[in-house]
């Protein structure tokens, strides 16, 4: 989780692309092979179930009120907090896990896009920096 003035603060998702997968194993074949096209270790993660619903809760029940007023201010006209709470749900059940790529540039993001469409990734959105979202696969 980040932190805002040393207290835990909602996870901010932009120029990043989330994706549901199915299953772990299949995951990991999607983190390998966005790490074999060139994204870097930290750029690509794999948030588990239960791990997934905690860090893309936009509510941050943690957070402290300056960061919850931060977050109500950031996500006032914009799609990111919507399309979060969708990922929460499905990735809170049925073992749904969410691959996480970081991406600034077109090309990276198109890359991305291709290798978790190939390996069967679902609910594909790219959160851009400007506050938008672009849904790429439902």
């Amino acid at each position: 989780m980040n932190k805002i003035n040393g207290e835990k603060a909602p996870w901010n998702p932009r120029d990043y692309l989330l994706a549901i997968v199915d299953s772990r194993q299949n995951a990991q074949k999607i983190i390998e092979a966005l790490k074999k096209s060139g994204f870097h270790g930290q750029d690509v993660q794999l948030w588990t179930n239960k791990e997934a619903a905690d860090r893309l809760n936009p509510d941050c029940p943690e957070c402290g009120i300056v960061d919850k007023a931060v977050k109500w201010v950031w996500s006032m006209g914009t799609q990111e907090a919507y399309n979060l709470k969708d990922f929460q749900y499905e990735a809170a059940k049925a073992n749904k896990h969410v691959i996480v790529v970081h991406a600034t540039e077109n090309a990276d993001v198109e890359k991305a896009e291709d290798i978790l469409e190939f390996h069967g990734a679902h609910h594909i959105d790219y959160f851009k920096h400007d506050g938008t979202v672009t849904g790429i696969k439902p």
